[in-house]
């Protein structure tokens, strides 16, 4: 991705991993949370990016509804398949916290 160039250009060591149409704008998935000085690097390479005027925003997630959930296994140890997405909430759904699970799914 052209951005990452410019992050890395800056010295950041963010790293956009995917861009995303989300809610109404993009979401950008990225390696770490961004500074502030990561944040101006990604406003300077958008404003580039863009028609003189186009009014557009850089920021930090404010929702607190989302829970990121790390060290999940991309495949099953036992039979070496990919895990999906409908594997995955069987499981958090039948687990012992499934209440707290079931309001973030």
């Amino acid at each position: 991705m052209a951005v990452n160039g410019h992050l890395r250009d800056a010295q950041s060591s963010l790293r956009a991993d995917a861009i995303t149409k989300a809610y109404d704008g993009l979401l950008m998935a990225t390696s770490t949370v961004a500074t502030p000085a990561a944040l101006a690097v990604l406003t300077n390479f958008i404003h580039a990016s863009l028609s003189k005027g186009t009014g557009f925003e850089v920021s930090l997630p404010a929702s607190t509804s989302y829970i990121k959930i790390l060290d999940i296994p991309y495949f099953d140890p036992k039979s070496g398949e990919k895990i999906t997405q409908d594997a995955l909430e069987k499981v958090l759904r039948t687990s012992a916290r499934a209440e707290v699970v079931l309001r973030t799914i």
